[in-house]
C-alpha cells in the first residue's frame, strides 16, 4: 500500500510513523489538546496508524492508565 502526502518516509507506513503517533499520542495527553488537529496529514497519519486492525484493537481494550 502507498500512502501519499501521510507518511513520513518511503512512501509506505514505516516504524518512524507508528512511533510519532505514539509520542503524540502521550504528548496531546500531557498538553490535554490534540497537538495534531491543525495540521492536516498529520492528522490523516495518526488517523491512518489508529485504524490499523491490531493497533486500534490493542486502543480499544488497552488497560487505563493515569497518562
Amino acid at each position: 500500500m502507498v500512502y501519499y502526502n501521510v507518511v513520513i518516509c518511503f512512501l509506505q507506513l514505516t516504524w518512524a510513523d507508528i512511533y510519532f503517533v505514539a509520542i503524540f499520542d502521550v504528548l496531546s495527553i500531557v498538553a490535554k489538546e490534540d497537538l495534531v488537529e491543525e495540521y492536516p496529514n498529520l492528522k490523516a497519519l495518526k488517523e491512518l496508524v489508529l485504524a490499523l486492525p491490531a493497533i486500534k484493537s490493542w486502543v480499544e481494550k488497552r488497560p487505563e492508565t493515569l497518562m
